[in-house]
This record gives structure tokens, C-alpha cells and sequence, in this order.
């Protein structure tokens, strides 16, 4: 039952990881698109 619950927790915490790697990278994106804007 904890082993479950212990698996479960850490697929939750590679999902929210993927989250927020994908929100860094359109973070990035959206910056680089404004520097080409102004430059």
C-alpha cells in the first residue's frame, strides 16, 4: 500500500518537474521573441 502511494507521489513530482521545465522553456521562447522585437 505505501509502496503505491510512494510510486504515485513520484510520477506526481515528474509530471509537475515536466510542468514546469516545458514553462521555463516558453519562459525562454517568449523572451528570445522579445529581444528579436526590439532589436
Amino acid at each position: 500500500m505505501a509502496q503505491k502511494e510512494m510510486v504515485n507521489d513520484r510520477q506526481h513530482k515528474k509530471e509537475l518537474k515536466d510542468e514546469l521545465d516545458d514553462q521555463h522553456i516558453n519562459a525562454e521562447q517568449a523572451i528570445r521573441n522579445m529581444f528579436r522585437r526590439l532589436s
